[in-house]
């Protein structure tokens, strides 16, 4: 085996070199695509079924239980299940994700409201005004 040779395996061998880096990232976009779709089916049933709703939730969290849209949702879902406390965890992880979330801020600011907290109410309302007034880019970048 000359010099030659062994460089042309070495070129040959960094593209799978290369995919092995980055399969996870790879293996991890399919399941993105999962959580997206059990995203759209629950904001579907949400209106209808609440129960499937939060079980298509569940399954979207458990796959990305970072995302910040499908907290939202589940808040939502919770806050009809009277599930009040839930619903106020889901929102605060929400804007901590997403600290640009206005509807979060804002569902999460009435649901606050309804606890007994008015300084709360306030608190995301003022965070909701101000991120509108365009000053949420600012907030975001802190």
């Amino acid at each position: 085996m000359n010099g030659t040779t062994v460089s042309n395996e070495i070129r040959a061998l960094a593209p799978i070199a290369l995919f092995r880096a980055h399969y996870p990232i790879l293996e991890y976009a399919p399941d993105r695509n999962a959580a997206r779709e059990h995203m759209r089916n629950a904001k579907m049933l949400l209106r209808r079924d609440t129960d499937e709703a939060i079980s298509e939730l569940e399954k979207a969290l458990k796959i990305d239980k970072d995302n910040p849209e499908a907290l939202t949702l589940m808040g939502k879902a919770l806050m009809r299940k009277n599930r009040l406390e839930d619903a106020l965890v889901c929102f605060t992880k929400a804007i901590e994700l997403d600290p640009a979330n206005t509807d979060a801020y804002s569902i999460r600011g009435m649901l606050r409201h309804a606890l007994g907290d008015k300084q709360g109410l306030n608190e995301d309302f003022n965070a909701c005004a101000f991120i509108k007034s365009g000053n949420g880019q600012a907030q975001k970048s802190d």
